[in-house]
């Protein structure tokens, strides 16, 4: 890690600032709405949905604009929506208020976010790529670990005091990068390339690269999986305990999830170096929801946690091999778009949450439920392995 530029360090210290003060207060949202305005599953899923429906606005042309134009600016406007949605929540208190702040906040992350990984391949060296990607999903999870419980401690603040330190936050990432431009006067331009690119480019890449297309497919199914964690168990836990029982038994978990990956990512990274990107995010698919299934097993905290454990590994293997897979298939000049059209997976964070919210609704017993959610997910193997067929 060490003599990488400067803007290296910047992105992934912004990364971990921020994903440290979202599971600061995101992953309690649906326990909070449930406990104090007294929604359904189903409409909690609506709530979370909302956000599905801001990405996969923005990712039919966010990639285009991240391509087309000055990369520093477009950070800039995306810190400032988020900056702005989050210390707008405390004065939320209707439901069609709650769908729009999760609508809003995901339009500044759909441009934040992608740009942050572009750049990340632009700058750093191709022999370092791995490495640096494997760093970022590291910190992420480190984030994952202190966010939550430090949530559970701090929970008697309220809910709209951890909204406003996620604003707090996101305005510190902003004045990072004002002094990082300003300081080494970094040239973040457009690269168009000599291509004709439509503004709406999805069917362009899906059609010009298929490997792409069949690799987001199957990452709709793991999102599919991986976003029960956050909707349904978190709700199926508030239905199985008491309140305070619930948050703390979903923060243990969570820290078992990031304890996972903190322990065992260097094993998991090293295995990945033998085979192809493919196959290890094949593994992956199978692992993910074979511990998403085990969630319905039983309510005791200790197979609760041999399940997250499973669940993890199986994160672990798709999750850190997803970006550096797009670099190796995406040309140069493209990055902004095939990025940014991973928030396609959208469409996962609109279904996920509903169709789990609907299923908790109607579906009493755990096994049933959770079996469901995870045979939904396997799908992902059969399109992992389509995309490595084209690219082959």
């Amino acid at each position: 890690m060490r003599h990488l530029p400067p803007i290296i360090y910047v992105l992934l210290l912004a990364t971990f600032l921020a994903k440290t003060s979202l599971f600061l207060a995101t992953p309690f949202l649906s326990i909070y709405l449930m406990e104090s305005y007294h929604y359904s599953a189903t409409q909690i899923g609506v709530i979370l949905s909302a956000a599905g429906v801001g990405g996969i606005v923005m990712s039919t042309f966010a990639g285009s604009l991240i391509d087309r134009f000055n990369k520093q600016q477009i950070i800039y406007i995306g810190l400032m929506i988020t900056i702005a949605s989050y210390a707008m929540f405390p004065m939320i208190h209707s439901y069609l208020g709650f769908i729009a702040f999760s609508f809003v906040s995901t339009i500044g992350a759909s441009l934040v976010d992608p740009t942050y990984r572009v750049l990340l391949a632009e700058y750093t060296p191709q022999d370092k790529k791995k490495l640096v990607f494997n760093v970022r999903y590291y910190l992420i999870n480190i984030a994952a670990a202190i966010g939550p419980v430090l949530a559970a401690q701090l929970l008697f603040l309220g809910m709209n005091r951890l909204f406003y330190s996620v604003s707090i936050t996101f305005a510190v990432n902003l004045l990072l990068f004002i002094v990082l431009f300003r300081t080494f006067k970094l040239q973040i331009t457009e690269n168009p390339g000599d291509e004709k690119i439509p503004f709406f480019n999805a069917l362009y890449i899906f059609k010009k690269n298929p490997a792409f297309l069949f690799l987001l497919l199957g990452n709709l199914f793991i999102i599919f999986g991986y976003n029960q964690m956050s909707s349904t168990l978190s709700q199926y836990l508030g239905h199985q305990f008491d309140y305070s029982v619930a948050v703390k038994n979903y923060a243990y978990l969570l820290l078992v999830n990031a304890i996972t990956v903190l322990t065992c990512q260097y094993f998991v990274f090293r295995v990945s170096k033998l085979m192809t990107t493919s196959t290890a995010m094949m593994i992956g698919a199978v692992l993910l929801p074979t511990g998403l299934i085990l969630f319905g097993v039983t309510t005791n905290l200790i197979g609760l946690a041999i399940a997250m454990f499973i669940f993890t590994i199986g994160e672990m293997f798709v999750f850190t091999m997803w970006d550096i897979r797009i670099d190796e298939i995406s040309e140069p000049h493209l990055k902004g778009s095939y990025y940014s059209l991973t928030g396609l997976t959208g469409l996962s964070r609109i279904i996920a949450p509903l169709i789990g919210g609907i299923f908790l609704d109607t579906v009493q017993n755990g096994v049933v439920l959770f079996a469901m959610l995870g045979g939904i997910t396997y799908c992902a193997v059969y399109f992992f392995k389509r995309s490595r067929d084209a690219s082959q």
